[in-house]
């Protein structure tokens, strides 16, 4: 599988008030949701839902090698034991 070059900046462009926290210029392999498959040089997506939330896994995923991680902004107050913003690993941090 080839890498998709896609940087920070550019994903960032494409979600609404959108804030980079670190270097926007950093390029990611993947898109990735899912921390099991996760690899070194993916963005990990911390996506939420009715039975669970994956930003619960930001440090799993910042020890694993991701290279940013894209979650809520409004979540560093619902789990307040990760270290924020998104445990001292490169962000996009929605509204």
């Amino acid at each position: 599988m080839s890498a998709m070059n896609l940087s920070l900046q550019q994903a960032q462009s494409w979600l609404t008030g959108a804030r980079c926290v670190g270097d926007a210029r950093v390029v990611v392999d993947r898109v990735h949701t899912d921390t099991r498959t996760l690899r070194a040089g993916d963005l990990f997506v911390a996506l939420r839902g009715e039975k669970f939330d994956a930003n619960q896994f930001i440090d799993q995923a910042k020890a694993q090698g991701a290279v940013a991680v894209l979650c809520a902004w409004c979540l560093m107050h619902v789990w307040p034991w990760v270290s924020w913003p998104a445990a001292g690993v490169l962000s996009l941090i929605c509204p």
